[in-house]
């Protein structure tokens, strides 16, 4: 897998637009808004009109064996246009993981964003459960205090006046 980027730096838009290789295979074009359009080709991809400063990426499988061109005037990597012609100078040649993850892109989102919505429900959970953990602390501080305001009582009285309160107590 390789792909290559098109880029209209003039200020007319190309028009009659078409990318020859010297392969097979499929490819997936995208445009600057993101629009997307896969398809086979064989030898020739042919591209929509490219207004000024909008760019393709254009990324191509092929199940046979090729060879990217590998220096300067190698012209079998060719854009062709309505006005003219002009040679793909650079070629990416994309392979490995970057590969992979190109072809499983939309496995790799989902992945992303459920992961996210699962780490998202559980701080959640954790912020409901320290909530009512603080609630419970707070009421059982409530209620210690008011313990302590009567014991604090209890223990103001003197020996005599709890002999006074205690009528048992003077027995």
């Amino acid at each position: 897998m390789f792909y290559i980027s098109i880029k209209n730096t003039g200020d007319k838009p190309l028009e009659e637009l078409s990318l020859k290789i010297p392969i097979s295979g499929s490819y997936k074009l995208i445009l600057d808004n993101q629009e997307e359009k896969k398809d086979k080709f064989n030898r020739v991809i042919k591209l929509e009109n490219l207004n000024p400063t909008a760019s393709y990426r254009i990324y191509i499988w092929s199940p046979n064996n090729y060879s990217l061109p590998t220096e300067y005037g190698d012209n079998e990597y060719n854009v062709t246009h309505k006005y003219g012609t002009f040679e793909v100078l650079f070629p990416s040649l994309v392979y490995g993981r970057t590969a992979w993850l190109l072809n499983n892109q939309d496995v790799i989102i989902f992945a992303f964003l459920f992961i996210v919505g699962f780490i998202l429900i559980i701080v959640l959970m954790i912020h409901e459960e320290k909530k009512k953990k603080s609630k419970e602390n707070s009421g059982n501080t409530q209620n210690v205090e008011e313990k302590k305001n009567e014991n604090n009582e209890i223990n103001k009285e003197t020996p005599l006046k709890r002999a006074k309160n205690n009528p048992s107590a003077k027995k």
